[in-house]
């Protein structure tokens, strides 16, 4: 989910169990999302684990391999640069699970994630280890360290997985301004989402219908009660032409316009604001299509971007499309479609060549060009699939050695 959320990760994966070289992140599941991560780094305190990640995993690109023991006290601040941390570790210590998530909150980025992935390993008698069978809670641990305790999954075999994530401390007197504009006068929906959205800590004032700043999050709520762009005049197109060249953060709401379409002509923003990204990538122009405009998630779902565009600016490509319905955020996201690609190489290269011996082959095969312009082309291919029975007054013949003559060469290189 992190990974189709924001598909340009940094990603640090952590195996704190000596000899332990596999990767979660390079193993099973949907390998398409994960695949448009950013970076990856993966760390161990055991140099013979390291080497042998690095020959599994060093043919992905972006990878990178350290040496890294989190269960003792870091010698110096590290940088937080990476949005996952993945740790994994099945018969750890207590107290040295816990200084491994002291230390993972170092490396993470503000809104970034903790994964701890606790395993089934039987601890030593006496000894307090991390195992859903022993009373020891890392919730209390996880919030000393500063983070967020989100959500913890048990599964039967006796894995653990437990999620957190580092919040920006904030208050609302040190948040953004954000102004809510308005094409026509504020609507009496516009005006109880600002002050709905103003209880939960944003700082939400009317604007005052000048340009705005650089630095400002300007929040347009009018189509949430009817359609603007359908309706605009010469005077209302000027003023979001002054608004779209003022190069603050715009955040425009819609509804019904996105996903099950119930009203059509809220859609036209979405196109229009695309095409002006596409004109310029350095505009913030983020829409948001709720399913009801008067549902307390319509609010939910806006303070939550709210907060996203408040964060500074990142170098990374952003989301710039959502959609909210039933309580959920969907980002759209076009991914490749694996099985389909792989029905059309086969397709131009007639079937995925196999290296083999001839001997080996239990069909008849044949010499041939697949491509022309490459003697790469010539391969052998099987006249059938099965092997064909000797027609009478026919001899079948065991070839020990075959050249290739100047028209097939010919062919194929013209």
């Amino acid at each position: 989910m992190r990974a189709h959320r924001k598909p340009v990760l940094k990603v640090l994966e952590i195996n704190l169990d000596a000899g332990d070289a596999e990767s979660i992140w390079f193993g099973k599941g949907e390998s398409t999302i994960r695949s448009a991560y950013r970076d990856y780094k993966f760390a161990s305190a055991d140099a013979t684990a390291i080497v042998n990640a690095q020959a599994n995993y060093e043919s992905h690109r972006a990878t990178d391999f350290a040496l890294l023991d989190l269960t003792k006290p870091l010698s110096e601040d590290q940088p937080g640069e990476y949005d996952v941390v993945v740790l994994k570790g099945s018969s750890l210590l207590f107290e040295s699970a816990a200084q491994a998530l002291h230390n993972a909150k170092s490396f993470l980025t503000v809104g970034g994630y903790v994964v701890f992935l606790q395993g089934t390993s039987k601890p030593a008698a006496n000894t307090k280890h991390i195992a859903p069978a022993f009373e020891a809670d890392l919730a209390s641990t996880i919030e000393a360290t500063g983070l967020r305790n989100l959500t913890q999954y048990v599964f039967d075999e006796g894995q653990r997985i437990t999620e957190s994530t580092l919040d920006e401390a904030s208050s609302s007197a040190d948040a953004p301004s954000i102004k809510l504009f308005s094409f026509d006068a504020p609507t009496s929906l516009s005006t109880t989402i600002m002050a709905a959205l103003n209880q939960l800590g944003h700082n939400i004032s009317i604007s005052d219908g000048g340009r705005p700043s650089r630095n400002d999050i300007v929040l347009a709520l009018d189509e949430l009660t009817e359609p603007l762009l359908t309706r605009i005049d010469d005077k209302q197109w000027e003023v979001l032409q002054t608004l779209i060249s003022s190069r603050a953060k715009i955040f425009w709401v819609t509804h019904g316009s996105q996903l099950d379409v119930t009203n059509p002509q809220g859609a036209l923003v979405h196109g229009l604001l695309r095409t002006i990204r596409s004109e310029d990538p350095g505009l913030n122009l983020t829409t948001l299509d709720v399913g009801d405009p008067v549902s307390p998630q319509t609010v939910t779902a806006i303070s939550s971007l709210l907060k996203n565009l408040a964060r500074p600016t990142v170098k990374s490509p952003v989301e710039t499309e959502y959609a909210e319905r039933h309580g959920e955020i969907y980002i759209s996201r076009i991914s490749p479609d694996e099985k389909v690609n792989a029905f059309k190489t086969n397709e131009s290269t007639n079937g995925l060549l196999q290296e083999g011996s001839l001997r080996d082959q239990k069909t008849l095969v044949r010499l041939r060009a697949e491509r022309i312009g490459t003697l790469e082309g010539l391969v052998f291919g099987e006249t059938a699939s099965f092997e064909l029975p000797v027609e009478q007054n026919h001899v079948e013949v065991d070839i020990y050695a075959a050249g290739l003559n100047f028209k097939v060469g010919a062919v194929c290189i013209h």
